[in-house]
């Protein structure tokens, strides 16, 4: 008889057990749930997931921002060097057209000199022929 009473008490103990445990367990749950609805019910909640909605706008702002700065910059480096050879090409013709222009005065100057030596001889030449024929050039010396 004394084993069969420890047996059923040991059964109504494991019952009692198993129901204290999900009793705790529902407790806990509605504690949790309570936590929840009370951290929604506390004054200014909504301003502070407001708050905290705007922040992460702003940063999305913020991100799109330096997006777009990167965009720019990379549009002008593209833009830069798709017209590379063309401006190199203007830029060369530019220095030949400076160089030709250069030689082209270079020339005229060396042959207004040879000119210039031409006619000095070419007069001294003629002065001689005119002195070996008794002739003289009358010249005016100030």
């Amino acid at each position: 008889k004394v084993q069969r009473i420890e047996k059923h008490t040991e059964k109504l103990l494991r019952k009692s057990r198993i129901r204290n445990i999900s009793q705790e367990t529902k407790q806990n749950n509605m504690n949790v749930s309570n936590r929840a609805k009370q951290s929604m019910m506390k004054p200014g909640w909504n301003i502070q997931r407001r708050i905290q909605e705007d922040e992460k706008y702003r940063q999305a702002e913020d991100y799109a921002s330096k997006v777009k700065a990167i965009e720019k910059n990379t549009n002008w480096h593209e833009g830069q060097k798709k017209y590379e050879v063309q401006k190199a090409h203007k830029k060369n013709e530019r220095d030949v057209e400076l160089e030709m222009e250069y030689a082209n005065r270079e020339l005229k100057t060396r042959r207004m000199y040879r000119l210039k030596e031409l006619y000095e001889r070419e007069a001294l030449q003629y002065e001689q022929e005119l002195n070996a024929m008794g002739y003289a050039i009358y010249r005016d010396i100030e």
